[in-house]
């Protein structure tokens, strides 16, 4: 049932469309009897997957018999969800950025949460800044570095990252739209700081991964100032 709660049907929706894709064409009682949902939920659940296009129905001895639609139908409501969303983003967006504080900070945890950054600086409108611990060959960045790294590369967002020196066997210099400096390894502890596009992702690297990322162009412009320093000083 999860998949069919994931395609934005309820719990009772999926038990009802499940069993009905089993029974073909049913009365509701019958329909209550396989999904286990309480015949009065049934009719509500029934009612809104009509609406979603999911299920049908035809009058036979003057009852009412309810019939499955192709499953297929739930991509074409996922389409029609992302449509109506599609629509409504540019002015949410707009609602988004008049009242966002000046000093914005959010917290992201776990894979998705780096995830979430990566993807972000992807649609960097300037180059991206990295200094501390590389995250590239994070076991759970393993499959999607490749994704991220064609996407910044066909928008031509170039690199410039410090790391620490025995990251240099790692051949990075010879990566495209990227230049790399190292620092004695002393230098570099357990933290990956990106800076770009306004905004500074503090990436901390422990039992489970946490970004804290800041969105303020003061400090953007102290952190960026503070590498330009770091890289006079780096070795090549």
């Amino acid at each position: 049932m999860e998949p069919l709660e994931e395609a934005g049907l309820t719990t009772n929706e999926s038990k009802v469309y499940l069993a009905m894709l089993r029974l073909k064409s049913a009365l509701a009682g019958q329909i209550a009897e396989i999904s286990g949902v309480h015949r009065r939920n049934v009719y509500d659940a029934l009612e809104r997957l009509i609406q979603k296009g999911l299920v049908s129905y035809v009058y036979g001895r003057k009852r009412k018999y309810f019939k499955a639609e192709p499953p297929e139908n739930l991509l074409k409501l996922l389409d029609t969800k992302k449509a109506v969303l599609a629509d409504r983003i540019p002015k949410l967006n707009q609602i988004f950025l008049e009242n966002m504080p000046e000093v914005n900070v959010r917290v992201y945890t776990g894979k998705q949460g780096l995830k979430n950054i990566l993807e972000d600086q992807a649609n960097s409108k300037t180059d991206i800044l990295i200094y501390g611990k590389m995250i590239r060959d994070l076991p759970e960045l393993r499959f999607y570095f490749p994704q991220q790294r064609r996407k910044r590369l066909l928008k031509k967002i170039h690199v410039r990252a410090i790391f620490n020196e025995s990251a240099k066997k790692k051949k990075l210099a010879k990566l495209p739209l990227a230049s790399m400096k190292y620092l004695p390894d002393e230098f570099i502890g357990p933290v990956s700081t990106n800076i770009y596009d306004g905004k500074v992702a503090i990436m901390l690297m422990l039992e489970t991964s946490t970004v804290i990322l800041i969105e303020n162009k003061k400090l953007y412009e102290s952190y960026k100032n503070y590498f330009e320093l770091l890289w006079k000083l780096a070795n090549k």
